[in-house]
């Protein structure tokens, strides 16, 4: 019996390698959102941008507008994706800051562009997709670095922002209050990389307080992360606030390691 179980899961497993470095074989959003974050596991961050730009682009044609309950999640899962790629080349993002801080304050700023929400978003989508096709055109594997038409970062923004603006279609009784808060934090995580640390504390501070809408609870864990990222942009505008939050966050997992050797006692 185990060794069916394991050779189940084994294949299991290579299906899921299958899907992921396929074509893509589905027009089922919520199917291309698990295809990303299988992507993502095995650590292929360009395909699951790629998957999810195509979920952001169906869902949007589905619907006919980009601001709607139906585009919120997709918005954020392709929002964190493109911030995740981006911090994980953070030492290349800081090298060229200038450059790339300059793009920012048009986009914080609201930009002179005229453009709707819905035709920077397919313009993106449109981008994504044609780096893809020039990959596969020249035989360049996803893992490998590739020079992209897209401002990553920029793109994180406007989607993350955009994922705000469908939450706020939602009732109190009926916001999805996790992904609500998700959303906060990584537009904290955002700002706080752009330097713009009074308003990523306005942020992380949504954030917690949603905390304590969640259902189920917010582990203490997740909350001391956002506490400790709180407490990170507040010591650059007032030191002693600051570390008062990072303490805060410092006895927040050190209560929770305690729990948690205690649980396994």
């Amino acid at each position: 019996m185990t060794a069916q179980c394991n050779e189940g899961a084994a294949t299991v497993e290579e299906g899921k390698d299958t899907l992921v470095d396929q074509e893509l074989l589905t027009s089922d959003p919520d199917e291309l959102r698990q295809l990303a974050k299988i992507a993502r596991e095995k650590g292929q961050i360009d395909r699951a941008c790629n998957l999810l730009g195509d979920a952001c682009e169906i869902t949007c044609n589905r619907e006919g507008t980009d601001t709607c309950k139906a585009m919120a999640a997709v918005l954020f899962d392709f929002g964190d994706c493109l911030l995740a790629k981006e911090e994980e080349s953070l030492d290349i993002l800081n090298a060229d800051g200038g450059e790339n801080g300059s793009d920012m304050d048009n986009v914080l700023g609201g930009g002179s562009s005229t453009k709707s929400a819905m035709d920077r978003l397919q313009e993106a989508v449109d981008m994504v997709k044609a780096t893809r096709e020039r990959e596969l055109a020249t035989g360049k594997g996803a893992d490998e670095d590739a020079e992209s038409d897209v401002d990553d970062l920029q793109l994180a923004w406007e989607n993350l922002e955009q994922c705000r603006n469908c939450l706020q279609l939602f009732t109190e009784e009926e916001m999805p209050w996790d992904l609500a808060r998700r959303c906060h934090s990584r537009l904290g995580d955002f700002l706080q990389l752009q330097e713009r640390y009074p308003q990523a504390c306005e942020e992380f501070e949504k954030a917690l307080e949603i905390c304590n809408k969640c259902c189920p609870p917010v582990d203490a864990r997740e909350r001391a992360v956002i506490l400790l990222r709180l407490g990170e942009c507040q010591r650059q505008e007032d030191k002693e606030k600051g570390k008062k939050t990072l303490l805060e966050a410092k006895a927040l997992l050190e209560g929770h390691q305690q729990q948690h050797d205690k649980n396994d006692d």
